[in-house]
């Protein structure tokens, strides 16, 4: 019996990528280990092999940009963004990489996305607000991090950015 696929559909070619089940589920496997570089060579192979899916390149341009590789990390978040424009944590991860690299106004713009499909996402409401910092646009900046930290009470990253600004967070 040949290995069941999952298959993603493409906006520009419509095409059909397959990608065998049990390569996302040994990812899967590996992440929930705690071993992410096991996960992240999987889908490194995979990608090398000729496989297409969001997940490979979502999971390889985390990695990349954990370690300071920003423009290998955006190249692939911004790939696993085109096969699957509706996923808010791509959009979030994509948002985080553009703010990493300087690029604010796209920030905003990923960050927003995130938010219009999931306006309960911390995460969108936290990169909005750091790309409204490094704009300079401070009030817009603190709105967004008292939000993310309403959504999430526990987002250390959200409460500080707050106490920077001047805001104390709720508790």
């Amino acid at each position: 019996m040949p290995p069941r696929e999952a298959h993603v559909q493409t906006p520009d070619s419509h095409a059909r990528i397959e990608v065998p089940v049990e390569l996302l589920a040994a990812i899967d496997r590996a992440e929930q280990g705690g071993d992410g570089a096991a996960a992240v060579a999987l889908a490194q192979r995979a990608i090398e092999s000729g496989y297409v899916h969001p997940r490979l390149f979502d999971l390889r341009g985390r990695w990349m940009r954990d370690r300071g590789r920003l423009r290998e990390a955006l190249d692939d978040l911004q790939r696993a963004h085109t096969l699957a424009p509706k996923t808010v944590s791509i959009l979030v991860a994509l948002a985080a990489c553009l703010n990493d690299l300087g690029r604010h106004k796209q920030a905003l713009l990923a960050a927003g996305d995130a938010r219009a499909i999931d306006p309960a996402c911390p995460g969108a409401w936290l990169q909005k607000g750091i790309a409204h910092r490094r704009l300079e646009q401070r009030d817009r900046a603190r709105a967004c991090f008292a939000e993310a930290v309403r959504l999430d009470p526990g987002m250390s990253d959200a409460k500080a950015q707050l106490a920077e600004l001047g805001a104390a967070p709720s508790p």
